[in-house]
């Protein structure tokens, strides 16, 4: 739960050291749930993301991201231990940090 509001649309879901990670559908953000206490910990707004995949969009496919195709991808690497963020015909995929 969010300001005490169930979350809606989580999509692509990722385990990691008991922590479920899942991008909110249509959205910049992905939420992080402590399965353990049962609650939404943190959640984190990829909105610079999609501004910089926008900019590589234009450049690649001469065109802007669609809405439908959203931050929607979320995979973690155990090496780095570092998250690898995409969305829907991105032409990037970005490594991200999500420890505190």
């Amino acid at each position: 739960m969010r300001d005490n509001e169930p979350l809606e649309n989580l999509n692509e879901l990722e385990y990691v050291n008991g922590k479920l990670y899942a991008n909110i559908y249509l959205t910049t953000e992905i939420a992080e749930l402590d399965l353990e206490k049962d609650e939404v910990s943190r959640v984190f707004d990829f909105e610079r993301l999609l501004q910089v995949a926008n900019e590589m969009s234009l450049i690649i496919f001469k065109r802007r991201i669609m809405h439908d195709e959203c931050l929607n991808g979320i995979a973690y690497n155990k090496e780095t231990k570092t998250f690898l963020i995409t969305g829907k015909h991105w032409p990037v995929i970005f490594e991200v940090d999500l420890k505190p």
